[in-house]
């Protein structure tokens, strides 16, 4: 979801493509037969999963996992799953999840996770020069999920900074640095951000589409693109893939 740009120029952070690797596990759709697209940074790409639930419709977005949790945003309200109170109950349903109303200044388009602190993004349209993301300690909001009413204090966020527009995914790294995906159906870009002043310190073209991303152990980054998918399928990238990323590769 980044910038549009006219026909006859190439975007600012888009870089020669290369040839895409002919292995892809899972199963392909069967709504559309296209070969994938070259995308940006194919030489940094390493493992490639078709996303599941493509047939059925879904819309691969993001999630974030940490400190004994899984978190799903839906704009306002963030959901917070036990997943193996959940999975032991055959059901998600308090205590195991909750829902938590997010203040009205932050938004969840966008969640991170690292050593006991969220992070919320809110996705701005292009050009608008809102987006924005707030760290928040887990503990604070989880005092709400808790037997607390109403949704957390705006005050408990801990640090603020102004974020690129169009931001669709956050990770943070074992170094602390944010990692930021922004895309549309045109472009994608992936940035290395300082968590303390919000600085880019590195910017990578990325295949369009590109969402919600996170670190595994050993440092692979993980991300997925709904380029393609049922919804998206009359884009001219068609990548419908979770797939993992090699940093140390990335140009």
């Amino acid at each position: 979801m980044l910038g549009v740009v006219a026909a006859a120029a190439a975007p600012a952070f888009a870089q020669p493509a290369a040839p895409v690797a002919a292995v892809v596990l899972g199963e392909p759709p069967t709504y559309l037969q296209r070969p994938l697209s070259e995308v940006p940074n194919a030489a940094a790409i390493r493992t490639r999963i078709w996303s599941p639930g493509l047939d059925d419709g879904w819309v691969p977005q993001g999630v974030a996992v940490g400190g004994g949790y899984l978190y799903v945003g839906d704009a306002r309200t963030l959901y917070r799953i036990d997943t193996d109170a959940a999975l032991a109950a055959g059901k998600c349903e308090p205590p195991a999840c909750a829902a938590i109303a997010l203040p009205r200044a932050w938004r969840a388009d966008a969640l991170a996770y690292r050593d006991g602190m969220l992070w919320f993004a809110t996705h701005a349209a292009r050009g608008a020069g809102t987006g924005r993301m707030v760290q928040v300690s887990q503990r604070d909001v989880l005092a709400r999920a808790d037997g607390g009413d109403g949704a957390p204090d705006e005050r408990a966020a801990r640090r603020a900074l102004p974020i690129a527009d169009q931001t669709q995914g956050a990770a943070v790294a074992a170094d602390g640095s944010l990692w930021l995906t922004q895309s549309d159906g045109k472009c994608g870009r992936l940035q290395k951000v300082d968590p303390e002043t919000g600085m880019v310190m590195a910017s990578y073209a990325m295949p369009a589409g590109i969402e919600d991303v996170e670190f595994a152990p050993g440092g692979r980054l993980w991300t997925v693109s709904e380029a393609g998918s049922r919804r998206w399928s009359s884009w001219r990238t068609f990548y419908p893939l979770v797939f993992s990323v090699d940093p140390g590769m990335l140009r």
